[in-house]
């Protein structure tokens, strides 16, 4: 049997909620976190109650973060959140997918000429 899919999400809390964690922490599995404030965490897709909606959220999101809430945080915080989304994005590597004795490439373990 296959496991349900799950779903990361970035969630912010309010600077003054942060009571908040232990629920999320109770209820969902924490992957990651950037402060005390900002959480990765992992929702099965059996439990798709909207984590927004629990008290001392401000935002629970996979795409983006409001301007509106990225400017109540600290610049470590914003430069964590950034580094996590680029870390989702699609990486283009020379030679991706070709065999290692595609034209232009050497095999490894070869000098260079």
């Amino acid at each position: 049997m296959l496991d349900p899919p799950v779903a990361e999400l970035l969630v912010i809390l309010a600077e003054d909620d942060l009571g908040a964690r232990g629920t999320l922490e109770r209820e969902y599995r924490l992957l990651q976190s950037g402060s005390p404030r900002v959480l990765v965490i992992q929702r099965p897709a059996s439990n798709l109650a909207p984590v927004s909606r629990l008290p001392g959220v401000l935002t629970a999101t996979e795409k983006e973060v409001p301007e509106a809430i990225l400017r109540t945080l600290g610049a470590t915080e914003r430069q964590w959140i950034s580094a996590w989304f680029f870390r989702k994005l699609r990486k283009q590597r020379l030679g991706e997918g070709l065999s290692w004795d595609s034209p232009g490439f050497l095999p490894p373990g070869q000098p260079l000429p």
